[in-house]
């Protein structure tokens, strides 16, 4: 087992998909705003709907998330432990707070948990997976709209 150095306790989504609830630890050494609770747990809400379309909820590995401020965070070992193998999402909130809005948050959280549940390195294919997931929060958003600078700095969805 590992600990977040710093952790503080922060609010959070109000409810995580019940559906991934088992798979997702959330942990924070920086205040998550109410907004970003917020996306959060529709993030992972519409994630849990790809996941099922895709009949993989029963084939999904446990992910840690870590939202800190600027990336910075430390891990320490519990005393007892002799070893660890952590399967590791880290959000930088401020980096995108300063100069991304809502979409732009959604998709950044959705490429990182489409990368992990679906273990997807390529980086063309997972942005496929993106826009099916995105679908479940904004059907109208194509694959175009996600590359359209103007769209992502002014959405309509």
């Amino acid at each position: 087992m590992t600990i977040l150095v710093n952790s503080i306790s922060t609010k959070g989504p109000e409810e995580i998909d019940k559906r991934i609830k088992e798979k997702v630890i959330l942990l924070a050494n920086a205040p998550i705003s109410d907004h970003v609770a917020e996306y959060i747990g529709q993030t992972l809400w519409a994630v849990a709907e790809q996941l099922e379309k895709d009949n993989m909820l029963d084939k999904i590995t446990t992910v840690s998330c870590i939202f800190t401020k600027d990336g910075k965070f430390s891990i320490e070992l519990d005393p007892n432990s002799l070893g660890v193998i952590m399967r590791l999402i880290v959000f930088p909130m401020d980096r995108w707070l300063k100069s991304k809005n809502q979409l732009s948050i959604y998709i950044i959280m959705m490429e990182e948990f489409a990368h992990h549940f679906w273990n997807i390195e390529d980086e063309v294919e997972v942005n496929y997976k993106v826009l099916e997931i995105i679908n479940h929060l904004f059907p109208k958003i194509e694959m175009g709209d996600i590359y359209d600078l103007d769209f992502m700095e002014n959405p309509t969805y």
